[in-house]
């Protein structure tokens, strides 16, 4: 497989775990304002919290398959 095939190909999997990065932080702060009223603060830090965790893990994976890329 060519560089050119290579790099594109990481490319395409940096920008799914990049999507599912910023899905994870705005499902983070979305969720708690659809739980209702019933949801306690600590509920709803504890939401944005996870979130960002996630999102964060997600986009260190994109970055990750970015240092792959060849000349």
């Amino acid at each position: 497989m060519g560089n050119l095939i290579h790099n594109e190909k990481q490319k395409l999997r940096a920008t799914y775990l990049n999507n599912l990065a910023v899905a994870a932080l705005v499902g983070g702060m979305i969720a708690p304002v659809f739980g209702g009223a019933e949801s306690s603060t600590l509920s709803i830090a504890g939401s944005f919290v996870f979130g960002g965790i996630m999102s964060a893990i997600f986009h260190a994976g994109a970055l990750w398959c970015l240092s792959d890329l060849k000349e």
